[in-house]
């Protein structure tokens, strides 16, 4: 709820409160509740069991509990209290297999983003991930890192930072993002987003594709490096 000068703006839970008392189906959504601060858990627990709570003048705010559907979300930072849990249906969402994720990155983007573009970004996100799981992307983080790294392309700008930063920016929640990826890449990724995007070519390569004549990529070539030198 937002304070103002004589009054309370009553927030998301007040108004879908509010409504399901009026005999209206209201849907409340508590996202990423994993990330709150424990004490939050004793609230909730009232809302799930007394379904009221006071307003900051005193007031009970009620709902009717065959009107309202709570959804919370976790990734599981941290383990709700077991009285939480007890009151809560429990399902588990898995992380979208790798052609249902390309199909989402593309719906978010709505252009027409490059295979091996959207192929380096998924890898990317996926070496974020495991070098630290909270600073990972989203899908949507990923597909919008792909449309900004193509007006980029777009534009010719050809600085490695700008890449870096716009990417990272993305990618990475959280600051130093640069360093993250550098961290969890091990490679000039950069470079290689560039040349995935379309701006560079390969030493070797087709001048007319970014790829090469072999079809080998930059990032391609970048990982055999890595390989090697272990």
């Amino acid at each position: 709820m937002l304070q103002r000068e004589r009054a309370w703006v009553p927030g998301p839970a007040w108004q879908a409160f509010d409504a399901s008392s009026r005999g209206e189906f209201a849907v409340l959504l508590i996202d990423e509740v994993d990330k709150t601060n424990p004490g939050f858990d004793a609230f909730l627990l009232r809302l799930l069991e007394d379904w009221t709570f006071r307003s900051p003048s005193g007031d009970e705010v009620k709902a009717d509990p065959s009107k309202i559907c709570v959804v919370l979300t976790s990734n599981g930072r941290r383990a709700l209290r077991p009285e939480v849990l007890r009151r809560c249906q429990r399902v588990h969402i898995p992380l979208p297999e790798r052609e249902r994720l390309e199909q989402i990155i593309s719906q978010i983007a709505g252009i027409k983003i490059p295979q091996k573009l959207m192929d380096l970004v998924i890898r990317l996100g996926q070496a974020i991930s495991q070098e630290d799981a909270e600073a990972a992307p989203s899908p949507k983080e990923m597909a919008l890192c792909c449309v900004d790294l193509l007006a980029l392309t777009d534009t010719g700008e050809h600085k490695s930072e700008i890449w870096r930063a716009v990417a990272a920016s993305w990618l990475v929640k959280g600051p130093d993002g640069a360093k993250v990826i550098d961290k969890a890449a091990r490679y000039n990724w950069a470079k290689a987003l560039k040349a995935e995007a379309g701006l560079e070519t390969t030493a070797s390569g087709d001048q007319n594709s970014p790829y090469g004549k072999g079809g080998i990529t930059l990032l391609q070539q970048l990982e055999e490096k890595v390989a090697r030198e272990e």
